[in-house]
């Protein structure tokens, strides 16, 4: 009798196991416009600046013009303070069906942190995220909420096709309660991207 591959599940494990999405009900707020957004003297300080370079970086061949100034904190493993790490932050954008999301943060390949903005029908939500590629066998996943203490979100305009240039500015502050405990995340600033297609 053929052993069983099973170090096939353990690779799909690893690889695929340690993403780890939390469905969790949403505050939505109210997308503001602001038509002269992309004037703003933040976007010609971006140009002089480069993205910084992730292993799902598209073009990560080519460095190509600084995406987001947001500062984006979290008191998960280290301290809420506004140092330069909280700015280490690219700015992607894609629609699936007719939602808009905008993703804010960084990733090394076995660490990704930050936050993804929904937006549908004028309206907006926002779901930070923590991806690691190390897994605990066995733990039971715990329901998590997301409390919005404020939030705030102001784009171009409100609809939005492929190619299409997105234009920013996001405001907030989110509790995650999540086995217990409450993180804190908080971010700030512009961003600007493309609309990708997914």
């Amino acid at each position: 009798m053929k052993r069983k591959p099973y170090y096939i599940l353990i690779v799909a494990v690893l690889l695929f196991g340690c993403k780890h999405q939390i469905r969790a009900k949403l505050q939505s707020g109210n997308i503001k416009i602001d038509t002269g957004i992309a004037q703003s003297p933040v976007y010609k300080m971006l140009d002089k600046q480069r993205d910084f370079r992730t292993i799902f970086h598209r073009g990560a061949d080519t460095l190509r013009s600084k995406t987001s100034n947001v500062s984006y904190r979290t008191n998960r493993y280290r301290s809420i303070d506004d140092t330069a790490y909280a700015r280490l932050n690219n700015c992607g954008s894609y629609l699936i069906n007719e939602t808009l999301k905008i993703n804010i943060g960084i990733s090394s390949g076995f660490v990704a942190d930050g936050f993804t903005i929904n937006c549908h029908n004028r309206l907006f939500t926002i779901l930070p995220y923590h991806e690691t590629d190390a897994i605990t066998v066995g733990e039971e996943e715990k329901p998590v909420t997301f409390q919005v203490i404020n939030q705030s979100l102001t784009l171009s305009k409100y609809n939005y096709q492929i190619n299409d240039s997105v234009y920013g500015k996001i405001n907030f502050k989110i509790i995650e309660t999540n086995n217990g405990q409450k993180i804190h995340h908080i971010g700030y600033g512009y961003f600007r991207a493309k609309v990708d297609k997914r």
